[in-house]
């Protein structure tokens, strides 16, 4: 095979499969509207994808139930258990047609190219999908792929957003399939579903540099032949296979020079490319081939529209439109306006000489709508052909054919004005002086078809076969098949019959859905099964499977069956007597046949057994029997032995039992039963109504029976019955009724006297057998008899008095026949006749809090004591073994006081004299709630000493923060006291109750709440700036703790206390001060009182007094600089302010030599200036200002008398006029 391609191989495969393919064995498409159990997706882009596609990988032939695949695409869904999948062969056409064959290419059921079915997935394991159910068609491998098809409940596409299935890429992709039980929901805009150019790939552009020209092959050589669209013949695609001749539904290439592609083709034709620019030569690519769906083949075949060939070209990118991709949606209902589109695309448009492309194919639109359906146009649309702008004569790509749409609705808006089909535009070219015109040769292609079907996608119900049964058996080889179909279904419906797997014909139903199929081949006598489907051819869907019935063939006789009873010469009494037998044939009808008549049937039993019992009875006489047996599939055996028996029915005379007598005693258990009978007939001889035994009637009449088994005593009837040899049995004899009785009475029951009497001669007495007499025995003797009543009670009171102490008395019992009784248990009692000593109450003590307090006391040991309460007997109790008991009254006593006495009675009887009286009180009012002292807010000390007031003489209980921690006696005056141990530092609580002599408890009292705190606050701060103060008297601030109470120090003494905030700031203002040096410290006592460290000292000068004056030293009365020095004097660190005419101009500081000094930054003018200066201390003191009179002198001055300089005279006259000023300013 060295040499041969890939591609050959595999079409040859192809052609094998199709030639050994075997018959489906019923149509695929029984999945309905689906099961609606996939989670609908966010549909949140164009053109999202929702299917998984995969590659088979290996053959798959009828019968296969596992499928190889290769990798996953598309969606992210991986293929799992449960899922429906699409098995769709897409391409490989077998035979596959020559190149550029305008042979008519027709779609039939037998052609593998299209054929789908759905299957659906149980498990998947690596590679291998399983399946539920064997697959029904033979397909290839590698140009098959299984889709994944989402069962969605609703379905909605946002406006701009669409589903698409992936590219075809050779292998996968190309189908959009989904099913939607409930409603698809649309919006305009885009079209919602989109398989546009996503169908059989185009023809790519061959770059042909040589120049050549007048080619004119159906497939010639790269690069004079541009690459052909693909189409469904799988082996011939690809950028070796070039030249104008279409393949099938793909369009031809343009060949040289410049000759336009062929439109791709689906249904319709595609056009013919533009001629070539040699000479305008009708050399462009042929367009693909149209196909032909049969009716039979237009539901179960889907295919892709065919890819545009190539144009020819020297350089140009312009590849050909890929086909239109396939639609498949089935669904409840559509709401909404969107669009559907499987166009094709059209041909890409040539540039400078290049021949154009044609455009693809139409793909198909496969869409059931079960209800109402609105909707936008839906097309499948060839695509138009490539165009050229160049001006050249250069041929125009063809255009494709129309595609195919599947439509059916229930109602709606969708119809047929919104379909489209047709054929894209051929492609132009812009040489308007072409003589051929802007179309220079280029063809539209042909439209395609849509076909729509009456009424709503149907579901079609599942038949039921009816017969034969399942497990029933047949003798008829040709048996006809029945069953019903429920209503409704759609016209047309028939139903296939499936024997052994196999259809062997079909049914109409009538309009009550009722169906019969007799086939015309006989079946084999075997084990046979038998389903149905509802198929509609009309709409290409079929039910799920019926019930598969079970059936057996069988045209065997069964063996004779045997007679066993009634035995040949046997004799009955049973006028119906029971038929019996064996016959060969487990579970066969078995015929009974009785004086030559059929008298009824019955079934043998899983043995072979069977048996019959008549409902007419026979007369007295001889009857003979036989049988047949007849088979489950209705075969008969021949008859079968004949028994001949005789009935007789007529019963003997009723015996007679003579022994025992009527009324007679016996103490023999098996006493001999005797009396008479018809001879020779058995009789039964039956006792207390149950048969103890047989015997037989002698020659005269008489017979006996002496039984094995003893009676028991008592009363006994017999009587008897007689069976003749018939087995008829007589009436009832007499009845004798007897008494056996061997048994000596039960011993006597001893009943009183009781454990204590305090009686000498106390009655003794008990029970024994009815009318027996009593033996009664005191300490071992006799004392006397007493006879027992019918009830058998008796009773015996001694004669002689019993001295005190512990008895003991016994009895025997003698019935009527002298039997005596086993000796009674004996009784032990006791004899006291002495009273109790008194009884003593211990509780309650002299106060009580209870309306029901406990009495408690001693007595003798298990007497009876008897409280009384105030003189009312108020209840009983019994001492235990120690002599204590103890009594609670039953009704409360009222506040105040009782008294409580007691007697006691023992066990004998007898009564003691009373207890001592015992006093006390009731109380039961509650205390009042103690009151806590209070202990301020905060203390600074562990062990706080809690007091309060509380009820004279109580019991106070004291808790802190929750937790009981001691107790106090309240003293006379109420007052109380509790020393607490040391408490930590923090926040604590006080509650306390008060318990009265009684034990009432008082109420909590109200708590009271304290901090308990011992450390020191820390030392405060003082914030005022330090150094001289001119204030004699200060506000002095600082930090101290939250609250705190800040004791002021001056100069050592306490000037006064101020209270820090809550944010710890606090203020003092100090009394007036000296002048001189200070120091403030500060200390701080917190709430608990606790006192801190001093502070940091603050130390201050206080100083009041102002500065002496400054002196202006320099300049003198006059400066020859604009720009002069002022300095002077003044006091030492202090600052000095100058001011020039008026205006401050500066602060400057003096030095520690007393000097201070300013330079103007500006110039002065010429002329009189006056600067004026005050010392400020640090205290902030001013002195009083003193002014300095200086002139600025010009440099240069003339002497005329236009001169605008001053003139000599002027400058003295000036100085005269400052030194006169610098005496008045120095005058006291």
């Amino acid at each position: 095979m060295k040499g041969m391609s890939w591609k050959y191989i595999l079409h040859t495969a192809l052609l094998a499969l199709t030639l050994c393919a075997l018959p489906a064995l019923a149509g695929p498409d029984n999945v309905g509207l689906g099961r609606g159990d996939d989670t609908p997706p966010t549909i949140s882009t164009a053109n999202q994808i929702i299917n998984t596609y995969a590659r088979v990988t290996a053959p798959l032939a009828p019968g296969d139930t596992a499928i190889q695949i290769g990798a996953s695409t598309g969606a992210a869904d991986p293929i799992a258990a449960g899922d429906l999948l699409v098995v769709i062969q897409m391409t490989g056409i077998v035979p596959e047609p020559p190149r550029g064959d305008t042979t008519a290419i027709t779609i039939d059921t037998n052609q593998p190219v299209g054929r789908w079915e759905f299957v659906r997935v149980t498990t998947v394991a690596g590679s291998t999908v399983n399946l539920t159910a064997p697959l029904l068609y033979s397909y290839a491998a590698n140009v098959t792929q299984v889709v994944r098809v989402p069962e969605y409940l609703n379905l909605t596409i946002p406006a701009a957003r669409s589903l698409a299935p992936s590219m075809w890429d050779g292998s996968t992709g190309g189908v959009l399939a989904f099913l939607v039980s409930g409603t698809l929901m649309t919006s305009g805009g885009i079209p919602a579903l989109n398989a546009a150019g996503r169908g059989f790939r185009s023809g790519q552009p061959v770059e042909d540099a040589s120049g050549d020209v007048g080619c004119t092959g159906l497939d010639e050589a790269p690069p004079k032949g541009a690459q052909k669209g693909e189409g469904i013949a799988f082996t011939r695609y690809g950028s070796s296979v070039t030249g104008r001749g279409h393949v099938t539904t793909g369009g031809g290439g343009g060949v040289c020079d410049s000759s336009g592609g062929g439109g791709g083709a689906h249904v319709g034709g595609g056009g013919l490319g533009g001629n070539s620019n040699d000479g305008s030569r009708a050399v462009g690519g042929t367009g693909g081939l149209g196909l032909t769906y049969t009716s039979s083949s237009k539901f179960n075949h889907l295919l892709m529209g065919g890819g545009g060939g190539a144009g020819h070209s020297s350089g140009g990118t312009a590849a050909g439109g890929r086909g239109g991709g396939i639609i498949f949606a089935r669904v409840g209902a559509i709401s909404g306006a969107g669009s559907m589109s499987a166009n094709g695309d059209p041909g890409g448009n040539a540039s400078g000489q290049d021949g154009s492309s044609g455009g693809g194919g139409g793909g198909t639109i496969y869409l059931r709508v079960a209800a109402a359906a609105t909707c936008g146009n839906i097309t499948a649309i060839g695509g138009n052909g490539g165009s050229s702008n160049s001006g050249f004569d250069v041929g125009p790509g063809g255009a494709g054919g129309g595609g195919r749409i599947i439509f059916q609705k229930g109602s709606g808006t969708c119809a047929l004005p919104t379909f489209a089909v047709n054929t894209g535009n051929a492609g132009v070219q812009a040489n308007s002086s072409s003589p051929l015109g802007a179309f220079y040769g280029a063809q539209p292609g042909t439209a395609g078809a849509t076909a729509t079907l009456t009424g709503g996608f149907p579901v079609l119900p599942a038949p039921v076969v009816v017969t034969p049964a399942n497990g029933s058996s047949t003798n008829n080889t040709t048996l006809t098949y029945m069953g019903t179909l429920a209503q409704p279904f759609p016209t047309g419906t028939t139903v296939s019959v499936i024997v052994d797997g196999v259809t062997v014909g079909s049914a109409t139903p009538d309009a009550a859905g009722n169906w019969s199929f007799t086939p015309t081949t006989p079946l084999a006598p075997d084990s046979h099964t038998v389903s149905a489907v509802a198929v509609n051819t009309t709409e290409g869907v079929q039910s799920v499977s019926s019930n598969t019935n079970m059936f057996i063939v069988d045209t065997t006789p069964p063996a004779a069956p045997v007679v066993v009873t009634p035995a040949n010469g046997s004799l009955t009494n049973d006028n119906t007597p029971d038929y019996t037998g064996t016959a060969a044939e487990p579970g066969s009808t078995v015929t009974v046949i009785v004086d030559g008549t059929l008298v009824g049937t019955t079934t043998a039993n899983a043995s072979g057994n069977w048996n019959f019992t008549p409902t007419i009875s026979l007369a007295d006489g001889a009857h003979p029997v036989s049988a047949t047996a007849r088979d489950a599939a209705g075969n008969t055996s021949p008859g079968s032995n004949t028994n001949t028996f005789i009935v007789d029915a007529t019963p003997p005379a009723a015996p007679v039992v003579v022994t025992p007598a009527n009324g007679s005693r016996t103490n023999d258990n098996t006493p001999d039963y005797t009396g008479t009978a018809e001879p020779g007939s058995t009789v039964t001889v039956i006792v207390d109504g149950t048969p103890v035994g047989t015997t037989t009637a002698n020659a005269s009449g008489n017979w006996n029976f002496t039984p094995t088994t003893p009676l028991a005593d008592g009363a006994h009837p017999v009587s008897a019955t007689a069976r003749d040899a018939a087995g008829n049995t007589s009436f009832g004899s007499n009845t004798n009724r007897f008494t056996v009785d061997t048994r000596p009475p039960g011993a006597p029951l001893m009943s009183a006297p009781p454990a204590f009497v305090n009686t000498p001669t106390p009655i003794l007495g008990g029970t024994a057998e009815a009318d027996s007499t009593v033996t009664v025995f005191l300490d071992g003797t006799e004392a006397g008899t007493a006879t027992a009543n019918v009830r058998g009670a008796w009773s015996f009171t001694p004669a002689t008095g019993l001295t005190d102490g512990v008895q003991q008395v016994h009895a025997t019992a003698m019935d009527a026949a002298g039997n005596v009784s086993p000796v009674s248990e004996a009784r032990t009692f006791v004899v006291d006749t002495v009273e109790p000593g008194a009884p003593a109450v211990t509780v309650p003590g002299d106060l009580v809090n209870a309306r029901k307090p406990i009495i408690v006391g001693t007595a003798e040991p298990s007497s009876i004591v008897t409280v009384s309460l105030d003189g009312i007997i108020v209840g009983k109790t019994m001492a235990n073994s120690a002599g204590d008991w103890a009594a609670i009254p039953t009704t409360e006593l009222v506040e105040g006081s009782h008294q409580v006495t007691a007697t006691a009675a023992d066990e004998a009887g007898n009564m003691g004299s009373a207890s001592p009286t015992r006093s006390f009180k009731v109380d039961v009012s509650k205390p009042a709630a103690p009151v806590l002292s209070t202990l301020g807010e905060f203390i600074n000390t562990q062990g706080p000493i809690i007091s309060g007031t509380a009820e004279a003489e109580s019991t106070v209980t004291v808790s802190l923060d929750g937790v009981v921690v001691g107790t106090a006696i309240v003293r006379a005056s109420g007052g109380w006291d509790f020393p607490t141990t040391a408490l930590l530092d923090g926040p604590h609580q006080v509650t306390a109750t008060s318990m009265d002599a009684a034990g009432n408890v008082s109420p909590v009292s109200a708590p009271i709440s304290f901090g308990v705190d011992t450390l020191a606050p820390a030392a405060p701060e003082i914030t005022a700036t330090a150094g001289s103060i001119k204030d004699l008297s200060l506000n002095f601030t600082g930090r101290a703790e939250a609250e705190s109470t800040v004791t002021v120090l001056v100069d050592g003494e306490v000037a006064g206390i101020a209270v820090a905030s809550a944010s710890g700031g606090w203020s003092f203002p100090s009394p007036a001060l000296n002048e001189g040096s200070h120091q403030i410290t500060a200390t701080a006592a917190d709430l608990a009182k606790n006192i801190s460290s001093l502070s940091k000292p603050f130390d201050f000068t206080i100083d009041s007094l102002a500065p002496a004056e400054p002196q202006v030293t320099a300049p003198g009365e006059f400066a020859t600089s604009r720009r002069p020095t002022i300095r002077g004097t003044a006091e030492r660190e202090s600052t000095v302010e100058v001011w020039l005419n008026g205006t401050k101009v500066d602060e400057v500081d003096v030095d520690e030599s007393e000097v201070w000094m300013f330079t103007p930054s500006s110039d002065l003018a010429v002329g009189k200036h006056v600067v004026s200066t005050i010392a400020r201390d640090k205290a902030g003191n001013e002195s009083q200002r003193v002014d300095h009179v200086f002139a600025v002198q010009q440099s240069h001055y003339g002497w005329g008398c236009s001169s605008a300089s001053a003139s000599p005279v002027t400058w003295a006259l000036l100085t005269l006029a400052l030194a006169l000023r610098r005496r008045r300013l120095r005058s006291p």
